[in-house]
């Protein structure tokens, strides 16, 4: 007998995949079920614990392709065992992941809830980061309105080329007769050549509507100049995957089609996932974190980001959550966000590096309302920016000098040089301000910056581990909703890792037992 009547046999005992066989079957899969009815009939379909289970295990060992899962599901012994041993044809795998997994999130929430049972995690903390991942398509196939304008007019002049080499055909060999003369190679033969033109016609149909999206975008923006400056791309259109956006890659600094990969982790067990168009993280720290209470079914209480989470906007809805809270005897959310100068601006200050004339050389007297630099001129306050509300935005500080203090009434004074490359006027944003003080004073005391440090070895890994071992670069799918079922099949499958590892320990392993039989007699 060359192989086992059980395939059991010869799968090792702590094999990941008795894990994800054990899990998938406790899931409640109603989601999935009702997308499979079938009313009209038709031949009886496949399971879908069996389909689910080889995308899972596939994913957690960097298979994405359905081809290569067809492959596998007739190669490999892990994936016959999963399977049933069933073979499923790609067709099957790649329509299943399209239409019965939209509801994947659920099936996630699930598995998050198990680790939470399991005691692997305390969700109530947790890290969040996002990471730049390519898109299925080229940059070759990302227009601007300039571009889009420029291919029109030179589509147009081919079409109105091959029209008037058809004129002239029917004009010199009479309608219904073909010439033999040397034409250009792509209008020479008339098969070939309506092939072009429909192959031109279907650009300019694309072309048009990049064109439509593009002036749709622009219609949202009320400051171009902000959101340009943060990263959006409200200029440009792909027309092989819409939704995608030009970013710029970690690793390579190229700047391709690509989506941003949000992420929420504790103790590196991933809480909540997002797929975003935009290149910043910013508008997606509430996301996440939201995310993460509807999935867990709890408060988050702290929260760990980088610089690219800050920003006025977010402080002041933190804010306002904090308030809430505590108006409901709630506990307020401890966030540590860095802003993005503190890391430079401490650095600067600390080895004497930073421009002569910046803001933290400056000392601010609040009985006068009045700055003073490091040379002691004085700067007083001006004007003042308010919004509609008449809210305060910021001040305008200016410098104090008298005429003996310019070049041109002492030519000889070489000192006044020197003066005069100090700031003329500072501009101040209070509320700003404030925040980036009272953050700063936070992440600046011994528990601030030992819990900061947590983010690193919570979420970082975790990005290292999707990319490295799942080689999860570059998404296969195209539009943003395809494209989040993908990344939440690799959510699922680095859980399942961490899980397999997790219950490696006997103790763990008859909790984890435990918990599938209760779940099993449910």
């Amino acid at each position: 007998m060359l192989l086992p009547p059980d395939i059991r046999d010869i799968i090792p005992t702590d094999h990941v995949c008795y894990v994800i066989s054990d899990v998938v079957e406790g899931l409640n899969l109603s989601s999935v079920e009702k997308s499979y009815a079938n009313d009209a009939g038709g031949s009886s379909a496949y399971s879908p614990l069996a389909i689910i289970k080889i995308l899972f295990y596939g994913y957690s060992h960097g298979i994405r392709s359905s081809r290569l899962l067809e492959k596998k599901c007739s190669e490999d012994l892990i994936f016959r065992y999963l399977s049933g041993n069933q073979s499923f044809d790609h067709s099957t795998i790649s329509l299943f992941r399209k239409i019965h997994l939209l509801d994947l999130e659920q099936l996630f929430a699930q598995i998050v809830v198990l680790c939470a049972k399991m005691d692997m995690v305390n969700f109530s903390d947790i890290s969040i980061d996002g990471s730049v991942f390519k898109a299925s398509a080229s940059k070759k196939n990302t227009f601007n309105q300039e571009e889009i304008a420029k291919w029109q007019k030179k589509m147009k002049d081919i079409l109105q080329e091959a029209e008037e080499v058809d004129k002239e055909e029917d004009k010199k060999y009479g309608k219904g007769n073909r010439g033999y003369d040397q034409l250009p190679a792509r209008l020479a033969d008339p098969k070939t050549r309506k092939k072009e033109i429909q192959r031109l016609m279907e650009k300019m149909k694309k072309l048009k509507q990049a064109k439509e999206t593009i002036k749709e975008k622009q219609k949202k923006v009320k400051n171009e100049t902000a959101l340009i400056k943060k990263g959006s791309n409200h200029n440009n259109h792909n027309i092989i995957d819409p939704d995608a956006n030009l970013m710029k890659l970690k690793n390579t600094k190229a700047v391709k089609p690509s989506y941003n990969g949000q992420i929420a982790t504790s103790n590196q067990i991933i809480a909540a996932y997002d797929i975003t168009k935009e290149a910043i993280d910013e508008p997606s720290l509430f996301t996440m974190i939201e995310k993460t209470q509807n999935n867990t079914k709890k408060q988050v209480k702290t929260i760990k980001a980088d610089c690219g989470y800050w920003s006025k906007e977010n402080m002041r809805q933190l804010e306002t959550v904090n308030a809430t809270r505590e108006a409901n005897r709630e506990i307020p959310i401890d966030a540590y966000i860095p802003d993005r100068r503190k890391s430079y601006e401490e650095k600067g200050k600390r080895d004497n590096t930073l421009p002569k004339n910046h803001r933290l050389y400056f000392t601010y007297n609040k009985t006068t309302n009045e700055f003073t630099d490091k040379e002691g001129y004085i700067y007083k306050l001006k004007i003042t920016n308010r919004n509609k509300q008449g809210k305060i935005i910021s001040q305008r500080y200016f410098k104090e000098t008298n005429k003996k203090d310019t070049a041109k009434d002492n030519p000889k004074d070489k000192s006044i040089k020197k003066k005069r490359t100090l700031a003329k006027q500072i501009c101040v944003d209070w509320e700003l301000e404030g925040y980036k003080t009272k953050m700063r004073s936070k992440l600046n005391t011994k528990e601030g910056k030992a819990k900061y440090i947590e983010r690193m070895y919570d979420v970082e890994p975790v990005f290292g581990n999707i990319k490295h071992n799942q080689k999860m670069t570059e998404f296969l799918c195209r539009g943003k909703t395809m494209v989040k079922i993908e990344f939440g099949l690799i959510a699922i499958a680095h859980n399942f890792t961490k899980l397999a590892n997790w219950i490696k320990d006997d103790n763990n392993r008859k909790q984890f037992d435990n918990l599938m039989k209760s779940r099993a007699s449910t």
